[in-house]
């Protein structure tokens, strides 16, 4: 791993600042396991720790979804092993790692990091003054981690979830919405649906406006009061992330749980003074 911290200072005249990044960076991987001697290459693919990173996750790897009963009964991949009999239009498809037209777990394989804190992490901090004014800015980020659309964030319709108005948005509906991205709302989890995959494993880097803060201090004209400042202040502002649809439900560092509050953003107006 590596850590590092950059910090520069300067000014010019009534104005001066300080201007400071940081990044830390780790990972590790199993030299060695001491494991079992796998036989076959799925079994390497899913198992196999030696040699390979600690924060992989392995899965099934998602094709869309299926669009039509149509194209359900032409597929040629067994993927209920019951003949698709229980698919239906708006499930989620899978890919056929091993080409035998069947899937089972020996088609899963590596499909991103682990859930988890990040591995890499960066912040900006810059503090600048100018005469009575000041103004601090926080930014703080994070990269090489995964968030898993778990629970009842999945689906639509429960009471014990955050009511996304998303599931509504984008679910799959072969004549309302048919461009959804989303599985077909039902009321219940679909076997189908609730594989373990890279459909609702994300990868997640992030972006966060943590702190701004503006201020002014008002000259001293009250007898009594040593010190008067008005200030604004935000946390939380803002995140930038590859969340697409989840951005505005889930806070990036907290997981992508149904159980999770979606980013608070705080907003202040205050007055500070000494007498």
């Amino acid at each position: 791993g590596i850590d590092m911290m950059i910090t520069h200072e300067g000014g010019k005249g009534d104005f001066s600042y300080s201007v400071s990044g940081q990044l830390t960076y780790t990972r590790a991987s199993w030299i060695h396991f001491e494991e079992e001697a796998y036989d076959t290459e799925a079994e390497k693919r899913v198992y196999q720790r030696s040699g390979n990173w600690i924060n992989r996750s392995v899965g099934y790897v998602s094709d869309g979804l299926f669009m039509s009963q149509q194209e359900i009964e032409n597929h040629p991949i067994d993927q209920d092993q019951n003949g698709n009999q229980t698919l239906i239009p708006g499930d989620i498809k899978y890919v056929d790692i091993n080409g035998d037209n069947v899937i089972t777990w020996e088609d899963q394989q590596e499909i991103g990091y682990n859930t988890g804190s990040p591995e890499l992490n960066y912040g900006f901090n810059f503090m600048g003054k100018y005469k009575n004014f000041s103004l601090s800015l926080l930014l703080q980020g994070g990269s090489m981690f995964a968030g898993n659309v778990s629970g009842l964030a999945r689906l639509p319709f429960n009471n014990a979830s955050t009511p996304f108005t998303l599931h509504w948005e984008n679910r799959f509906h072969p004549e309302k919405n048919p461009g959804g991205t989303l599985p077909i709302a039902t009321a219940g989890v679909r076997q189908n649906n609730n594989r373990f995959s890279d459909f609702w494993l994300k990868n997640i880097s992030y972006l966060r406006i943590e702190n701004v803060r503006f201020s002014y201090n008002i000259p001293q004209f009250i007898p009594g009061i040593e010190f008067m400042q008005v200030y604004f202040a935000a946390n939380n502002l803002y995140d930038f992330s590859n969340l697409g649809i989840y951005a505005g439900s889930f806070d990036p560092e907290a997981g992508l749980s149904h159980n999770n509050y979606p980013p608070n953003r705080t907003l202040t107006l205050g007055l500070s003074l000494n007498f």
